[in-house]
């Protein structure tokens, strides 16, 4: 019978996800993630973590799993990393996705794609060629800078890219460089998709 005693415990839960309780069983040597993120006619087909484990120098057969960001965050906050750099751009461009979707329905699909846009193209992302590239095709309305949802809105997808940084640095211990790297790719693939430029540009639309 479920009480609230079992809800209020301060006692270790155990993970729901079995990948996370057969990584606790087995303390594999290192565990490694890949995100499948192949292009459809238009759009993507669903998203999908592959992890595999290494176990007493093994290479156990990878596993496949529907992308679930909750899952995947664990597995970030574990600090298991994507198998390469691109590929951990495929990853954090999906957790853009996640987090900045709160800030999004906040305050409204026009108004964030405005401040959202100014803030990428005055800002130093610019210098990065996977995102200027990107950028020639990214079109939105001068965000309006009255009153107090303009510096809201900005201080908010901040604070989303403030956590990706700090879980690329602090959690991931990717040096300096290889987390900005990181962080644009993932920015420029999250501009990409929002504002289908590849799409577009495929079907000569731009």
């Amino acid at each position: 019978m479920l009480s609230f005693d079992s809800i209020f415990s301060e006692e270790e839960q155990q993970s729901s996800y079995p990948l996370l309780r057969y990584i606790d069983e087995k303390k594999p040597d290192s565990v490694s993630v890949e995100v499948d993120r192949s292009k459809d006619l238009l759009g993507y087909r669903p998203a999908k973590l592959i992890v595999s484990l290494t176990i007493n120098g093994d290479r156990q057969p990878p596993q496949e799993y529907l992308w679930d960001d909750e899952l995947n965050l664990t597995l970030v906050k574990r600090g298991y990393r994507s198998i390469s750099l691109a590929d951990e751009k495929k990853r954090f461009a999906l957790m853009l996705k996640s987090r900045l979707r709160t800030v999004e329905t906040r305050f409204g699909d026009g108004f964030f794609n405005a401040v959202l846009v100014y803030m990428v193209r005055e800002g130093a992302l610019m210098q990065v060629s996977e995102v200027a590239d990107v950028m020639k095709d990214v079109f939105a309305n001068e965000p309006c800078m009255s009153g107090s949802s303009y510096g809201d809105c900005w201080n908010a997808i901040t604070q989303v890219l403030r956590t990706c940084a700090n879980d690329l640095s602090m959690l991931l211990g990717y040096d300096r460089d290889e987390a900005e790297e990181i962080l644009a790719g993932a920015i420029a693939r999250y501009l990409d998709e929002r504002f289908t430029v590849t799409d577009r540009r495929r079907l000569g639309w731009t």
